[in-house]
């Protein structure tokens, strides 16, 4: 206690600025080991290349997951906590007459979706791995399928002729063929201009859909805008666009080459979007503010193609990609600039993974990757003990450079001075205004500035 200050006086100068010694747990060091290898076969036993990968989302399925390989077949995967050795492929079936891209949990993950570079999407019952309802309005490989999982009908799905799809499962109850109820044209191309002939080719690919927290809500990602667009459903026959994020580099020519998105992911928390580009890079969003830019990118990977995914955590803490240089990588959201864990062991391409969702401690954040050397790989999460824990004190701890926000023109992740835009973003993420979280889509929105339009012209976000 210092001298000349009372007891009461030495508490509160305590509490309100703090112990220069009080110790502080910055992060726990996390580990990953490998403790399964699958591969992945065809239906005559012949080696084939896994396209997609999906852990089940309930409690009584997290710890099985779902393989589509380029071949058009369906491999379910079974992992067992209290014996490793008992990991096991527990059924498999020919699923599409070509490739799979993509699959989605449906139906308390009594169904599952399948997205095919046949053009249509599939719905399957797991069981008895029948085929229930088939959709043939896609002109193009379907890319990208998405559920939401408080609701056992609706599915979602987007591909390379730019068009996203809305199904509903209840509408082939009287027949095993699929209906959109709702389509979205030309998603992510440019606007066509009707005084110019249009070209053939004028639409752009989706890469992924995702269903968004509030009802009615939808984001999509584009291959060659470098664009995330967000889209309210409710309209009739159609959907209005809401806004988008624009992740092109502040700066570039317009000329330049872009960089799309290869993949969305929302945690379970609804509070972060994660986009993943081409470019080697993963922005994380505030989902209450996409405006405001990334609040985080994550580097390190290698993303040269469409097929590298990259996932968030059930609780939001990690984020997990695939890299062209054979490596998954994991990186801790909480602690952006240091270097992510490194998990080796693939002979080829890491493309799509995926996190257990079991609540067994054995099992909980256990991670499978896909690879080109056609093989799934699971990785077991290891904690270090407490005495393996880093702590620091407040007085000596260093103070981490902030990662720089292409959309708000932040500093240079080399840089430790805040820029005038960084400072901008601050005031508004830290105002009173903005800490008040909206509950309803239309309250979500309501902030978004319109341009008046013509009569008769398509609506579109202001810039």
């Amino acid at each position: 206690m210092s001298r000349g200050m009372s007891l009461a006086g030495s508490i509160m100068h305590r509490e309100i600025r703090g112990s220069r010694f009080r110790p502080v747990l910055l992060a726990e060091s996390v580990s990953y080991r490998e403790v399964a290898v699958f591969d992945v076969l065809n239906t005559e036993g012949q080696a084939t290349l896994p396209f997609a990968l999906k852990f089940g989302r309930t409690a009584g399925s997290a710890h099985q997951f779902a393989v589509a390989d380029e071949e058009g077949c369906l491999a379910l995967f079974e992992l067992c906590a209290d014996d490793p050795s008992s990991h096991a492929l527990k059924q498999h079936w020919e699923a599409h007459k070509n490739a799979i891209f993509d699959v989605a949990w449906l139906a308390d993950d009594r169904q599952v979706v399948t997205a095919g570079g046949d053009q249509t999407v599939r719905v399957w019952d797991v069981e008895h791995r029948q085929s229930l309802c088939c959709g043939h309005d896609h002109t193009g490989s379907i890319k990208s399928v998405a559920t939401r999982a408080d609701s056992p009908h609706l599915v979602v799905t987007a591909g390379r002729d730019g068009q996203i799809l809305l199904w509903d499962t209840r509408a082939a109850s009287a027949r095993p063929t699929l209906t959109p109820v709702l389509r979205i044209e030309n998603a992510h191309g440019n606007r066509v201009d009707r005084r110019k002939r249009p070209r053939l080719n004028s639409h752009k690919s989706v890469t992924s859909v995702h269903f968004l927290p509030w009802q009615h809500a939808l984001a999509s990602a584009g291959a060659s805008d470098c664009k995330i667009k967000f889209w309210d459903l409710r309209t009739a026959g159609c959907a209005e666009q809401l806004c988008d994020i624009d992740a092109t580099p502040a700066g570039a020519p317009s000329d330049a080459r872009t960089r799309g998105f290869c993949c969305l992911d929302v945690d379970e928390k609804n509070l972060r979007l994660l986009g993943g580009t081409t470019g080697g890079q993963i922005h994380i969003y505030d989902l209450m503010r996409p405006s405001l830019g990334a609040i985080h990118t994550l580097e390190g990977h290698s993303s040269d193609t469409f097929y590298v995914k990259a996932v968030m955590s059930p609780d939001g803490r990690y984020v997990a990609s695939g890299s062209s240089d054979k490596i998954a990588y994991v990186w801790d959201v909480q602690r952006p600039s240091a270097p992510p864990v490194r998990l080796v062991g693939h002979g080829g391409e890491v493309t799509t993974l995926d996190f257990c969702r079991a609540h067994d401690d054995r099992l909980a954040l256990a991670l499978a990757t896909c690879s080109d050397d056609g093989t799934v790989r699971v990785w077991a999460r290891e904690k270090a003990s407490e005495s393996e824990r880093m702590f620091i004190t407040p007085a000596r701890a260093p103070r981490e450079t902030r990662l720089r926000s292409p959309a708000a023109g932040g500093p240079d992740a080399t840089s430790g001075a805040p820029s005038p835009g960084d400072a901008e973003a601050s005031a508004a993420r830290t105002s009173p205004a903005s800490l008040v979280r909206s509950r309803t889509i239309v309250d979500f929105w309501a902030s978004t500035p319109r341009r008046p339009q013509p009569d008769g012209e398509p609506r579109e976000p202001a810039s």
